[in-house]
Protein backbone atom coordinates (compact mmCIF):
# COMPACT_ATOMS: atom_id res chain seq x y z
CA UNK A 1 0.00 0.00 0.00
CA UNK A 2 2.55 2.32 0.83
CA UNK A 3 4.45 1.29 -2.56
CA UNK A 4 1.11 2.68 -4.24
CA UNK A 5 0.86 5.81 -2.18
CA UNK A 6 4.47 6.65 -3.01
CA UNK A 7 3.94 6.49 -6.51
CA UNK A 8 0.97 8.73 -6.57
CA UNK A 9 2.84 11.30 -4.38
CA UNK A 10 5.58 11.31 -7.27
CA UNK A 11 2.38 11.62 -10.02
CA UNK A 12 1.16 14.87 -7.97
CA UNK A 13 4.64 16.02 -7.29
CA UNK A 14 4.00 16.01 -3.72
CA UNK A 15 7.00 14.19 -2.55
CA UNK A 16 8.89 16.95 -0.58
CA UNK A 17 5.85 17.61 1.26
CA UNK A 18 4.87 14.07 2.39
CA UNK A 19 7.24 11.46 4.10
CA UNK A 20 6.85 7.89 4.98
CA UNK A 21 9.17 7.07 8.06
CA UNK A 22 8.54 3.21 8.02
CA UNK A 23 8.20 0.80 10.97
CA UNK A 24 9.50 2.48 13.99
CA UNK A 25 9.87 1.04 17.45
CA UNK A 26 7.77 3.96 19.47
CA UNK A 27 5.51 6.66 17.52
CA UNK A 28 4.81 8.83 20.67
CA UNK A 29 8.55 10.86 20.01
CA UNK A 30 7.00 12.06 16.59
CA UNK A 31 3.58 12.62 17.69
CA UNK A 32 5.30 15.34 20.26
CA UNK A 33 6.85 16.88 16.68
CA UNK A 34 3.62 17.25 15.49
CA UNK A 35 0.78 19.71 15.53
CA UNK A 36 -2.73 17.85 14.08
CA UNK A 37 -2.88 14.05 13.55
CA UNK A 38 -5.03 13.19 10.36
CA UNK A 39 -6.59 9.74 11.35
CA UNK A 40 -7.75 8.98 7.46
CA UNK A 41 -8.43 5.20 7.81
CA UNK A 42 -11.96 4.55 7.65
CA UNK A 43 -12.24 0.99 8.98
CA UNK A 44 -10.09 0.16 12.00
CA UNK A 45 -12.82 -0.10 14.83
CA UNK A 46 -10.80 1.78 17.55
CA UNK A 47 -7.26 2.36 16.18
CA UNK A 48 -4.77 2.91 19.39
CA UNK A 49 -2.65 5.40 17.37
CA UNK A 50 -5.28 7.66 17.70
CA UNK A 51 -5.71 7.42 21.16
CA UNK A 52 -1.63 7.50 21.91
CA UNK A 53 -1.76 10.95 19.67
CA UNK A 54 -4.48 12.24 21.74
CA UNK A 55 -2.61 11.40 24.54
CA UNK A 56 0.17 13.08 23.50
CA UNK A 57 -1.79 16.47 23.04
CA UNK A 58 -1.99 16.52 19.36
CA UNK A 59 -6.00 17.29 18.24
CA UNK A 60 -7.31 14.26 15.76
CA UNK A 61 -9.17 14.70 12.54
CA UNK A 62 -11.27 12.01 11.74
CA UNK A 63 -14.08 10.47 9.58
CA UNK A 64 -17.33 10.64 11.26
CA UNK A 65 -18.58 6.79 11.07
CA UNK A 66 -15.73 5.48 11.26
CA UNK A 67 -14.97 3.23 14.23
CA UNK A 68 -15.10 4.08 17.91
CA UNK A 69 -12.77 7.19 17.54
CA UNK A 70 -15.29 9.94 17.01
CA UNK A 71 -17.46 8.88 19.59
CA UNK A 72 -14.45 8.31 22.09
CA UNK A 73 -12.70 11.56 21.38
CA UNK A 74 -15.02 13.84 19.81
CA UNK A 75 -15.17 16.78 17.85
CA UNK A 76 -13.91 19.00 21.15
CA UNK A 77 -10.77 16.62 20.75
CA UNK A 78 -10.30 18.12 17.11
CA UNK A 79 -12.43 17.86 14.24
CA UNK A 80 -15.37 14.78 12.85
CA UNK A 81 -16.00 15.62 9.15
CA UNK A 82 -18.80 13.75 7.33
CA UNK A 83 -17.82 10.45 6.21
CA UNK A 84 -15.09 10.27 3.04
CA UNK A 85 -15.51 13.96 2.66
CA UNK A 86 -12.24 14.49 1.66
CA UNK A 87 -12.26 18.25 1.00
CA UNK A 88 -14.07 19.18 4.91
CA UNK A 89 -11.08 16.83 6.01
CA UNK A 90 -8.57 18.61 4.55
CA UNK A 91 -10.10 21.72 5.50
CA UNK A 92 -10.44 20.82 9.32
CA UNK A 93 -6.37 20.08 8.81
CA UNK A 94 -5.83 23.34 7.48
CA UNK A 95 -7.89 24.94 10.16
CA UNK A 96 -6.34 23.84 12.95
CA UNK A 97 -3.03 24.55 11.40
CA UNK A 98 -3.32 28.03 11.29
CA UNK A 99 -4.88 28.34 14.92
CA UNK A 100 -2.56 27.60 17.56
CA UNK A 101 -4.93 28.26 20.17
CA UNK A 102 -7.69 26.11 19.09
CA UNK A 103 -5.09 23.29 18.03
CA UNK A 104 -3.56 24.01 21.70
CA UNK A 105 -7.53 23.48 23.16
CA UNK A 106 -8.34 20.53 21.02
CA UNK A 107 -5.31 19.29 22.16
CA UNK A 108 -6.08 19.31 26.12
CA UNK A 109 -9.25 18.12 25.52
CA UNK A 110 -8.15 14.95 23.91
CA UNK A 111 -5.52 14.23 26.24
CA UNK A 112 -8.46 14.81 29.37
CA UNK A 113 -10.58 12.21 27.81
CA UNK A 114 -8.22 9.69 26.75
CA UNK A 115 -6.45 10.41 30.97
CA UNK A 116 -10.23 10.27 32.44
CA UNK A 117 -11.49 6.98 30.44
CA UNK A 118 -8.42 5.18 28.38
CA UNK A 119 -5.46 5.59 31.34
CA UNK A 120 -3.87 3.05 33.63
CA UNK A 121 -6.14 3.88 36.90
CA UNK A 122 -9.89 3.30 34.26
CA UNK A 123 -8.15 0.39 32.91
CA UNK A 124 -7.15 -1.21 36.21
CA UNK A 125 -10.97 -0.14 37.44
CA UNK A 126 -11.98 -2.05 34.31
CA UNK A 127 -9.78 -4.82 35.02
CA UNK A 128 -10.88 -5.21 38.21
CA UNK A 129 -14.46 -5.44 37.42
CA UNK A 130 -14.15 -7.87 35.37
CA UNK A 131 -11.75 -10.11 36.89
CA UNK A 132 -14.09 -9.71 40.37
CA UNK A 133 -16.01 -12.57 39.96
CA UNK A 134 -12.93 -14.71 39.64
CA UNK A 135 -11.26 -13.52 42.53
CA UNK A 136 -13.75 -13.85 45.18
CA UNK A 137 -16.37 -16.64 46.37
CA UNK A 138 -18.81 -16.44 43.51
CA UNK A 139 -22.34 -14.44 45.74
CA UNK A 140 -25.10 -16.79 45.89
CA UNK A 141 -27.97 -13.79 45.53
CA UNK A 142 -27.38 -11.22 42.59
CA UNK A 143 -28.17 -8.63 44.53
CA UNK A 144 -27.69 -7.18 47.89
CA UNK A 145 -30.33 -4.83 49.44
CA UNK A 146 -28.33 -2.53 52.39
CA UNK A 147 -30.73 -0.22 55.07
CA UNK A 148 -29.09 1.61 56.51
CA UNK A 149 -31.79 3.25 59.39
CA UNK A 150 -31.25 5.18 62.25
CA UNK A 151 -34.50 6.34 63.94
CA UNK A 152 -36.84 5.49 61.35
CA UNK A 153 -39.33 2.99 63.47
CA UNK A 154 -42.24 4.78 61.94
CA UNK A 155 -41.45 4.51 58.54
CA UNK A 156 -39.86 0.92 58.69
CA UNK A 157 -42.90 -1.24 58.26
CA UNK A 158 -43.64 0.26 54.74
CA UNK A 159 -39.86 -0.12 53.65
CA UNK A 160 -39.30 -3.33 54.91
CA UNK A 161 -42.58 -4.13 53.07
CA UNK A 162 -41.45 -2.93 49.52
CA UNK A 163 -37.90 -4.83 50.14
CA UNK A 164 -39.37 -7.87 50.66
CA UNK A 165 -42.12 -7.40 47.47
CA UNK A 166 -39.89 -6.77 44.80
CA UNK A 167 -40.70 -8.80 41.69
CA UNK A 168 -36.75 -9.87 41.81
CA UNK A 169 -36.25 -12.39 43.76
CA UNK A 170 -32.60 -12.78 43.88
CA UNK A 171 -31.71 -10.72 46.66
CA UNK A 172 -29.62 -10.42 50.29
CA UNK A 173 -31.13 -7.95 52.88
CA UNK A 174 -28.37 -6.39 54.97
CA UNK A 175 -30.25 -4.55 57.74
CA UNK A 176 -28.34 -1.65 59.67
CA UNK A 177 -28.93 -0.25 62.78
CA UNK A 178 -26.89 3.02 64.11
CA UNK A 179 -27.99 2.37 67.78
CA UNK A 180 -31.57 3.67 67.33
CA UNK A 181 -33.11 5.19 70.29
CA UNK A 182 -36.48 4.60 69.01
CA UNK A 183 -38.21 0.65 68.77
CA UNK A 184 -36.30 0.22 64.98
CA UNK A 185 -34.32 -2.84 66.86
CA UNK A 186 -36.91 -4.46 67.49
CA UNK A 187 -39.08 -4.09 64.23
CA UNK A 188 -35.33 -4.94 62.21
CA UNK A 189 -34.75 -8.38 65.01
CA UNK A 190 -38.61 -9.62 64.14
CA UNK A 191 -38.15 -9.19 60.37
CA UNK A 192 -34.48 -10.96 60.54
CA UNK A 193 -35.95 -13.70 62.16
CA UNK A 194 -39.35 -13.97 59.19
CA UNK A 195 -37.00 -13.15 56.49
CA UNK A 196 -34.49 -15.52 55.49
CA UNK A 197 -32.90 -13.84 53.09
CA UNK A 198 -32.13 -10.83 55.54
CA UNK A 199 -28.77 -10.23 58.30
CA UNK A 200 -29.21 -8.11 60.72
CA UNK A 201 -25.71 -6.13 61.88
CA UNK A 202 -26.79 -3.60 64.44
CA UNK A 203 -24.07 -0.51 65.74
CA UNK A 204 -23.59 -0.70 69.95
CA UNK A 205 -22.67 3.11 69.34
CA UNK A 206 -24.13 5.54 67.29
CA UNK A 207 -21.37 6.44 64.23
CA UNK A 208 -22.26 9.46 63.99
CA UNK A 209 -22.22 9.26 60.27
CA UNK A 210 -25.42 8.44 57.95
CA UNK A 211 -21.83 7.37 54.85
CA UNK A 212 -20.14 5.46 57.85
CA UNK A 213 -23.27 2.84 57.28
CA UNK A 214 -22.88 2.97 53.73
CA UNK A 215 -19.54 2.06 54.39
CA UNK A 216 -20.40 -0.87 56.63
CA UNK A 217 -23.39 -2.23 54.22
CA UNK A 218 -21.30 -2.40 50.78
CA UNK A 219 -18.57 -4.29 53.06
CA UNK A 220 -20.86 -6.83 53.54
CA UNK A 221 -22.34 -7.11 50.37
CA UNK A 222 -22.09 -9.86 48.32
CA UNK A 223 -24.35 -9.46 45.25
CA UNK A 224 -22.97 -8.21 41.68
CA UNK A 225 -25.57 -5.54 42.15
CA UNK A 226 -26.44 -3.23 45.33
CA UNK A 227 -29.35 -1.20 46.03
CA UNK A 228 -29.03 0.82 49.13
CA UNK A 229 -32.41 1.39 49.93
CA UNK A 230 -33.05 4.52 52.75
CA UNK A 231 -35.01 3.03 55.57
CA UNK A 232 -37.58 5.99 55.70
CA UNK A 233 -38.18 5.65 51.86
CA UNK A 234 -40.62 3.43 49.76
CA UNK A 235 -40.48 1.51 46.05
CA UNK A 236 -42.89 0.17 43.44
CA UNK A 237 -42.63 -3.58 44.02
CA UNK A 238 -40.94 -3.52 39.83
CA UNK A 239 -37.81 -1.10 40.98
CA UNK A 240 -34.97 -3.93 41.57
CA UNK A 241 -36.32 -6.08 38.25
CA UNK A 242 -36.37 -2.38 35.95
CA UNK A 243 -33.21 -1.01 36.97
CA UNK A 244 -31.48 -4.44 36.91
CA UNK A 245 -32.33 -5.57 33.82
CA UNK A 246 -30.84 -2.01 32.33
CA UNK A 247 -27.72 -3.35 34.15
CA UNK A 248 -27.71 -6.39 32.49
CA UNK A 249 -28.34 -5.26 29.20
CA UNK A 250 -25.24 -3.43 29.15
CA UNK A 251 -22.11 -4.52 31.25
CA UNK A 252 -20.53 -0.83 30.89
CA UNK A 253 -22.97 0.62 33.08
CA UNK A 254 -22.17 1.67 36.37
CA UNK A 255 -25.50 2.60 37.45
CA UNK A 256 -29.10 2.77 37.13
CA UNK A 257 -31.55 5.24 38.75
CA UNK A 258 -35.25 6.04 38.02
CA UNK A 259 -37.22 9.26 38.65
CA UNK A 260 -38.17 9.70 42.47
CA UNK A 261 -41.97 10.64 43.38
CA UNK A 262 -41.56 13.01 46.61
CA UNK A 263 -43.66 11.85 49.44
CA UNK A 264 -44.58 12.93 52.64
CA UNK A 265 -44.22 12.23 56.51
CA UNK A 266 -47.60 10.37 56.38
CA UNK A 267 -46.98 8.38 53.08
CA UNK A 268 -49.05 10.38 50.77
CA UNK A 269 -47.60 10.54 47.31
CA UNK A 270 -46.87 13.80 45.27
CA UNK A 271 -45.11 15.13 42.32
CA UNK A 272 -41.86 14.01 40.47
CA UNK A 273 -39.11 16.71 40.96
CA UNK A 274 -38.97 18.92 37.67
CA UNK A 275 -38.32 21.79 39.03
CA UNK A 276 -34.86 20.40 40.26
CA UNK A 277 -34.22 18.96 37.20
CA UNK A 278 -35.36 21.79 34.85
CA UNK A 279 -32.86 24.26 35.78
CA UNK A 280 -30.19 22.08 33.40
CA UNK A 281 -32.72 20.39 31.04
CA UNK A 282 -36.46 20.53 31.36
CA UNK A 283 -36.95 17.71 29.19
CA UNK A 284 -34.06 15.31 29.44
CA UNK A 285 -35.25 13.50 32.67
CA UNK A 286 -38.86 12.82 31.13
CA UNK A 287 -37.40 10.39 29.16
CA UNK A 288 -35.92 7.24 29.78
CA UNK A 289 -31.95 7.35 28.26
CA UNK A 290 -28.46 5.97 28.64
CA UNK A 291 -25.10 8.39 28.48
CA UNK A 292 -21.54 7.98 29.44
CA UNK A 293 -20.48 8.82 32.65
CA UNK A 294 -17.68 11.04 31.71
CA UNK A 295 -20.24 13.44 30.01
CA UNK A 296 -22.79 13.19 32.83
CA UNK A 297 -19.99 14.80 35.08
CA UNK A 298 -19.37 17.51 32.77
CA UNK A 299 -22.34 18.47 31.86
CA UNK A 300 -24.70 17.93 34.94
CA UNK A 301 -23.20 16.74 38.05
CA UNK A 302 -20.69 19.01 37.98
CA UNK A 303 -23.51 21.63 38.49
CA UNK A 304 -25.38 20.28 41.12
CA UNK A 305 -26.48 16.41 42.22
CA UNK A 306 -29.02 14.98 40.09
CA UNK A 307 -29.26 11.98 41.48
CA UNK A 308 -31.21 12.74 44.01
CA UNK A 309 -32.08 9.82 46.21
CA UNK A 310 -29.80 6.48 47.03
CA UNK A 311 -33.14 4.74 47.15
CA UNK A 312 -33.32 4.87 43.56
CA UNK A 313 -30.26 3.58 42.57
CA UNK A 314 -28.77 0.33 41.64
CA UNK A 315 -25.10 0.03 41.09
CA UNK A 316 -22.46 -2.55 40.13
CA UNK A 317 -20.71 -4.28 43.15
CA UNK A 318 -17.07 -3.51 42.33
CA UNK A 319 -13.97 -4.78 43.62
CA UNK A 320 -13.46 -2.36 46.83
CA UNK A 321 -16.46 -0.01 46.14
CA UNK A 322 -17.01 0.65 50.33
CA UNK A 323 -13.32 2.81 49.05
CA UNK A 324 -15.85 5.15 47.14
CA UNK A 325 -17.55 6.47 50.10
CA UNK A 326 -16.42 9.72 51.99
CA UNK A 327 -17.21 8.59 55.73
CA UNK A 328 -16.44 12.11 56.88
CA UNK A 329 -18.85 14.07 54.84
CA UNK A 330 -22.86 13.94 56.49
CA UNK A 331 -24.72 15.22 53.80
CA UNK A 332 -22.99 15.17 50.30
CA UNK A 333 -21.12 11.85 49.72
CA UNK A 334 -23.63 10.45 47.74
CA UNK A 335 -23.16 12.89 45.44
CA UNK A 336 -19.32 12.45 45.30
CA UNK A 337 -19.91 8.68 45.41
CA UNK A 338 -22.49 8.77 42.28
CA UNK A 339 -19.37 10.79 40.43
CA UNK A 340 -16.17 8.39 41.58
CA UNK A 341 -18.75 5.90 40.10
CA UNK A 342 -19.22 7.43 37.03
CA UNK A 343 -15.69 7.08 36.28
CA UNK A 344 -16.25 3.72 35.95
CA UNK A 345 -19.01 3.48 33.59
CA UNK A 346 -22.32 4.94 31.88
CA UNK A 347 -25.64 6.17 33.95
CA UNK A 348 -28.81 4.70 32.52
CA UNK A 349 -31.74 6.56 33.89
CA UNK A 350 -35.20 4.83 33.91
CA UNK A 351 -37.88 7.74 33.80
CA UNK A 352 -40.87 5.68 35.67
CA UNK A 353 -41.11 6.97 38.77
CA UNK A 354 -40.51 3.58 40.74
CA UNK A 355 -38.51 5.36 44.01
CA UNK A 356 -40.69 6.80 46.73
CA UNK A 357 -38.55 9.65 48.27
CA UNK A 358 -39.99 10.73 51.86
CA UNK A 359 -39.37 14.52 52.90
CA UNK A 360 -38.53 16.55 55.54
CA UNK A 361 -37.20 13.16 57.61
CA UNK A 362 -33.78 13.58 57.32
CA UNK A 363 -31.27 13.33 60.59
CA UNK A 364 -28.33 14.13 58.97
CA UNK A 365 -29.70 18.02 58.40
CA UNK A 366 -28.56 20.13 61.85
CA UNK A 367 -28.01 23.40 59.84
CA UNK A 368 -29.78 26.01 57.84
CA UNK A 369 -30.16 24.74 54.03
CA UNK A 370 -27.20 26.23 51.80
CA UNK A 371 -24.61 26.27 54.74
CA UNK A 372 -23.67 22.27 54.56
CA UNK A 373 -23.92 22.13 51.40
CA UNK A 374 -20.86 24.68 50.81
CA UNK A 375 -18.73 23.01 53.13
CA UNK A 376 -18.88 19.48 51.65
CA UNK A 377 -20.42 20.12 48.04
CA UNK A 378 -17.23 22.60 47.22
CA UNK A 379 -14.98 19.73 47.97
CA UNK A 380 -17.32 17.60 45.68
CA UNK A 381 -17.15 20.39 42.78
CA UNK A 382 -13.47 20.29 43.27
CA UNK A 383 -12.85 16.72 42.75
CA UNK A 384 -15.55 16.32 39.79
CA UNK A 385 -12.84 19.53 38.33
CA UNK A 386 -9.80 17.23 39.10
CA UNK A 387 -11.90 13.99 37.53
CA UNK A 388 -12.40 15.89 34.45
CA UNK A 389 -9.23 17.65 34.14
CA UNK A 390 -9.66 21.04 33.94
CA UNK A 391 -7.45 23.85 33.87
CA UNK A 392 -7.72 26.04 37.49
CA UNK A 393 -9.82 28.80 35.50
CA UNK A 394 -12.37 26.55 34.74
CA UNK A 395 -12.26 24.73 38.22
CA UNK A 396 -12.75 28.28 39.77
CA UNK A 397 -15.64 28.73 37.33
CA UNK A 398 -17.59 26.21 38.77
CA UNK A 399 -16.98 26.52 42.36
CA UNK A 400 -18.15 30.62 41.69
CA UNK A 401 -21.19 29.19 40.52
CA UNK A 402 -22.08 26.48 43.23
CA UNK A 403 -21.47 29.33 45.56
CA UNK A 404 -24.10 31.17 44.01
CA UNK A 405 -27.05 28.09 43.72
CA UNK A 406 -25.98 27.68 47.87
CA UNK A 407 -26.64 31.17 48.58
CA UNK A 408 -29.78 31.12 46.28
CA UNK A 409 -30.78 27.77 49.02
CA UNK A 410 -30.17 29.35 51.62
CA UNK A 411 -32.59 32.71 51.25
CA UNK A 412 -35.51 30.58 49.33
CA UNK A 413 -35.01 27.20 51.58
CA UNK A 414 -38.84 27.64 51.71
CA UNK A 415 -39.84 27.80 48.29
CA UNK A 416 -42.33 25.24 47.93
CA UNK A 417 -42.17 22.05 44.35
CA UNK A 418 -45.72 20.60 43.59
CA UNK A 419 -48.10 19.47 45.87
CA UNK A 420 -46.80 22.06 48.89
CA UNK A 421 -43.75 19.57 48.64
CA UNK A 422 -40.04 20.52 48.18
CA UNK A 423 -36.63 19.01 47.59
CA UNK A 424 -34.06 20.00 49.78
CA UNK A 425 -31.87 22.18 48.41
CA UNK A 426 -29.25 19.34 48.47
CA UNK A 427 -31.54 17.14 46.59
CA UNK A 428 -29.11 14.67 49.11
CA UNK A 429 -29.54 11.31 50.56
CA UNK A 430 -30.46 11.16 54.34
CA UNK A 431 -29.01 9.83 57.60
Amino acid sequence: ESGHAAAELRAAGLTRRVRFLGPRASARRHFYAGHVFALTSREDPCPLVALEAADAGLPVVCFAGAGDIPRVLGPAAGAVVPHEDVAAFASAVLRLLADPAARSEAGAAGRARVALAHGAPAAASALAARLAPWLRPRPAPLGSVVVPNYNHARFLPGRLRSVAGQTWRDIEIILLDDASTDHSRDLLTRFAAAEPRARYLPNTANSGSPFKQWRNGLREARGRYVWIAESDDAAEPALLETLVARLEADPAIALACCQPRMMDLSGKLGATPDDWFAELDPVRWKTSHVNEGQDELARFLSRKNTILNASGVVFRNFLGIEHLVDESMRLCADWLFWARLLTRGKIAYEAAPLNHWRLQSSNARTRPAGELEWEEGSRVIAEIARLLNLAPPEQAAMLERFAARCQRWRTDAVSPVGAGQRVRPSGLSKG
